[in-house]
């Protein structure tokens, strides 16, 4: 089971930057907050996909190490995504791109 969600996270990491890749135009500047809105790929099911992948990764690693600890900061890592970072990027989002994704928004769930 740690195996399947250590390699689930990576498939979920690797997926949100091939998304990234493909729906950033050739000529943009790498920022912290893109142009542009990814709404393609694992986008289309999960608004958060790295965060879903690092979450899988750190569970997946305290089920293979047997790990309280690990277990912890899995835990700590969701809530803290949940409640302080995720929040703060949609109020980013919002504003850069408005009605747009709002629509996402309401059509993709925050984790899956």
């Amino acid at each position: 089971m740690g195996t399947a969600s250590v390699a689930a996270g990576g498939a979920f990491l690797g997926a949100a930057i091939v998304a990234h890749y493909r729906e950033s135009p050739p000529e943009m500047a790498t920022s912290l907050v893109p142009d542009y809105l990814v709404r393609g790929g694992v986008y289309g099911r999960t608004r958060n996909p790295m965060y879903v992948g690092g979450a899988l990764t750190l569970a997946g690693w305290a089920v293979l190490f047997g790990s309280a600890r690990l277990a912890t900061v899995c835990g700590a890592y969701i809530c803290g995504m949940n409640y302080a970072g995720i929040p703060f990027e949609e109020r980013l989002l919002h504003r850069r791109f408005g009605a747009s994704y709002d629509a996402y928004r309401a059509q993709v769930p925050r984790w899956l």
